[in-house]
C-alpha cells in the first residue's frame, strides 16, 4: 500500500513538473516571436509570476472612420446598426457629432504641439493641440451648418486664424510660418480601476502592463520616459486613488505595479471621474512631448450630473492639454461604457482598446459596434499605439495567431 502512494505522489510531482515545463516553453516560444519581454520570461516558470503576452485586444480609430461614427449617434432599429448609441446622446450630452479636422503644416511638413482653438465670436468652443502628424480634431457641441467660426493656430508663438462657415466633417489646412521643437519626451500614465471586478483581469493585466513599459523602453532608447501610475477604486473603500508621480525608474514603477491588488467597489459604477479629474491635474511637462493617459477599467462613473460634469470636464481638459487618452475597455462594460470610453478617445484624439475572448482570460467582453477589427496580444497592441502616437509612424496590427 505505501509503495502504491509513493507511486502516485511521483506522478502528481512529475505532472506539476510537467506543466511548470510547458508553461515555460511556451513563454519562450512566444519570447522569440516578440510578444515577451525577457522580464517576462523570467516570471514564466514555476511557482512565479504570470507572464505577459497573454490577453488578447483590439483597437479601433473612431477619428479615423468619422463616417461610421456618425451613424451610431442617428435613427436606428437595433443595437449594430445606426443608432446603437442615440440614447447614450440624450442621456449623457457627450456630443462628438460636431466635428473639424484641422491640418497645422510648416512647408509641408506636419507640425506637431501646435495648440488649435475654434471660436464663435468672443466664445472659445474648443481647444485641441495638434498630434505628431499635424492633426487637430476641434468638437463643438453645438451648432448649425453655415455658423460663422474662427479657426486658430498657435505655433512657435505666432498665431494664425481662419474663418470659415460650418460644414460638419469640415478639413481645414492652416500653414504656420513657426514651430516649436518636437520633444523627444513620452510621458505615460496608467489609470487603473482596481476595484473587486478586476480580479479576473488584473494580475494578468499587471504583467502586460509592465511588459509595455519595458518594450517601450527598448524600442525608444534615446527617449526621455516617465512613468506615473493613478490606481483607484471608489467612495468608501480603503482608497479612492492611489498615485504614484512620474519616474524614470523602471524597477520602482514594475514594483508599484507588482503591489497592487483588487478590492472594493460593490456597485457598477466606480470613481472614474475622480481618477480622471487627478490625472489631467498632475504635473504634466508644458512643452512639445507625447502625453498618454492609458486608462484601464470595467465599468463607467457614477451616473449623476455633478460626476458625470467632472468627468466630461477631464476629458476636455485632456484635450486642451495635449493629453491623448487610451481607454482600455475590460470584461464587463456595456454599451453605455463603450460609448462613453470612445467618446473619451474621440475627444482627445487617442484611440479605443478592447480586450477580447480570444484569449479565454477574465469574464466575457461586449463585443463592440464596430466594423471588423484585428485581434493582436495586448502588449504588442500598446506597444504599436505607444509608439505610434510618439512618433505619428503607423504600423499595422499583427494578429495574434501569427
Amino acid at each position: 500500500m505505501k509503495k502504491f502512494v509513493f507511486v502516485l505522489i511521483m506522478l502528481a510531482a512529475v505532472a506539476v513538473l510537467c506543466t511548470a515545463c510547458n508553461a515555460t516553453k511556451d513563454a519562450y516560444e512566444r519570447y522569440s516571436s516578440g510578444y515577451l519581454s525577457s522580464d517576462s520570461l523570467e516570471e514564466s516558470g514555476a511557482n512565479t509570476q504570470i507572464p505577459a503576452g497573454q490577453i488578447t485586444a483590439a483597437e479601433w480609430n473612431d477619428n479615423r472612420n468619422f463616417d461610421k461614427w456618425l451613424p451610431l449617434l442617428e435613427d436606428g432599429q437595433e443595437e449594430t446598426a445606426p443608432g446603437a448609441f442615440k440614447e447614450f446622446l440624450q442621456r449623457w450630452q457627450f456630443n462628438t457629432k460636431n466635428r473639424i479636422s484641422v491640418n497645422i503644416t510648416k512647408e509641408d511638413a506636419p507640425v506637431c504641439g501646435a495648440v488649435v482653438k475654434v471660436y464663435s465670436g468672443e466664445t472659445l468652443l474648443y481647444s485641441a493641440t495638434s498630434n505628431a502628424n499635424g492633426k487637430a480634431y476641434l468638437f463643438i457641441k453645438s451648432v448649425n451648418e453655415g455658423d460663422s467660426l474662427t479657426i486658430e493656430a498657435v505655433s512657435g508663438g505666432q498665431t494664425v486664424s481662419r474663418e470659415a462657415e460650418y460644414e460638419n466633417n469640415m478639413e481645414v489646412d492652416i500653414e504656420v510660418a513657426a514651430a516649436g521643437a518636437k520633444e523627444d519626451k513620452l510621458e505615460i500614465m496608467f489609470v487603473v480601476d482596481t476595484t473587486g471586478s478586476m480580479g479576473d483581469e488584473l494580475r494578468y493585466l499587471k504583467a502586460e502592463i509592465k511588459d509595455v513599459i519595458g518594450q517601450v523602453k527598448l524600442a525608444n532608447p534615446q527617449t526621455e520616459i516617465s512613468i506615473a501610475l493613478l490606481f483607484y477604486r471608489d467612495i468608501g473603500d480603503d482608497y479612492v486613488t492611489r498615485y504614484f508621480d512620474f519616474n524614470s525608474d523602471i524597477d520602482t514603477i514594475k514594483a508599484n505595479i507588482s503591489a497592487q491588488g483588487p478590492a472594493g467597489g460593490g456597485d457598477y459604477p466606480e470613481a472614474v471621474h475622480t481618477a480622471l479629474s487627478e490625472a489631467v491635474a498632475k504635473q504634466w511637462s508644458t512643452g512639445n512631448s507625447t502625453k498618454l493617459i492609458i486608462h484601464v477599467m470595467d465599468a463607467p462613473p457614477h451616473d449623476n450630473v455633478n460626476d458625470m460634469s467632472v468627468y466630461e470636464n477631464s476629458i476636455y481638459t485632456a484635450a486642451s492639454k495635449g493629453i491623448r487618452m487610451i481607454p482600455v475597455a475590460s470584461s464587463g462594460i456595456d454599451k453605455g461604457t463603450e460609448y462613453l470610453l470612445r467618446n473619451q478617445a474621440l475627444l482627445t484624439n487617442g484611440t479605443y482598446v478592447f480586450i477580447t475572448d480570444d484569449s479565454g482570460i477574465g469574464g466575457d467582453h461586449i463585443e463592440p459596434t464596430i466594423d471588423g477589427y484585428v485581434v493582436e496580444y495586448l502588449n504588442a497592441l500598446l506597444v504599436r499605439v505607444i509608439n505610434e502616437q510618439h512618433t505619428g509612424i503607423v504600423v499595422a496590427p499583427v494578429p495574434y495567431s501569427q
